[in-house]
C-alpha cells in the first residue's frame, strides 16, 4: 500500500526529517523510510524545512503546526486541522500574518469529480448550488476501547 511518504517522493520532493515524540518509534520510522533527521524537537530543524505534514495527534496538532506557521514555513496539516474553532482560528492568523500556506489534509477536496463539479457549475449546467450537504464518518460499533483515533484526551470523538 502507498504511504503519504511514497506520494511526496513521488511527485519529486524529499523527506529529510521526522519529528516524534516517542523518540524509538521516531527513528524506527525513518529507518524504514530512509530519512535521515530525528528529532523530538522539531524548532531544531526549522530553518531546514521548506514545508511541513503534521501528523500528530489531533489533540495536538494546534502545538505543533503554530511554530511551524510562525517560522513561515507552509503546512499541510492532518484532520482535523485542530479540535475546536478557536484553534483553527489561531492557526489561520499565524498563516495570514506569516504569508505562509496552510491546509487541512483532506484529500477528498482533490478527487477529479471535484473539477468536473465546478465545471458543470461555471457553465450553467446544474444550475446555482442552494445548498450543499456532506457527510465524512465512520461507524464505531466495532470499536470495544478509545484508542488514539477516537479518545477525547487525544481530541477524538470517544
Amino acid at each position: 500500500m502507498p504511504t503519504f511518504i511514497d506520494a511526496v517522493r513521488g511527485v519529486g520532493h524529499e523527506v529529510v526529517a521526522v519529528a516524534g515524540r516517542d523518540p524509538a518509534r521516531a527513528r524506527a520510522f525513518a529507518y524504514r523510510y530512509l530519512i535521515a533527521e530525528v528529532t523530538d524537537d522539531p524548532p531544531s530543524f526549522l530553518e531546514r524545512v521548506d514545508a511541513a505534514y503534521v501528523a500528530s495527534p489531533n489533540s495536538s496538532h494546534r502545538d505543533v503546526t503554530l511554530p511551524l506557521l510562525q517560522a513561515g514555513i507552509p503546512v499541510l496539516c492532518e484532520k482535523p486541522m485542530a479540535v475546536n474553532a478557536r484553534q483553527v482560528a489561531d492557526l489561520v492568523a499565524a498563516a495570514q500574518t506569516a504569508d505562509t500556506f496552510l491546509m487541512e489534509a483532506m484529500w477528498t477536496r482533490h478527487l477529479p469529480v471535484y473539477d468536473d463539479v465546478r465545471t458543470w457549475i461555471n457553465e450553467g449546467r446544474i444550475g446555482e448550488p442552494k445548498l450543499v450537504e456532506a457527510s465524512f464518518g465512520l461507524s464505531l460499533i466495532h470499536i470495544s476501547e478509545p484508542t488514539r483515533r477516537y479518545a477525547i484526551s487525544y481530541g477524538g470523538v470517544w
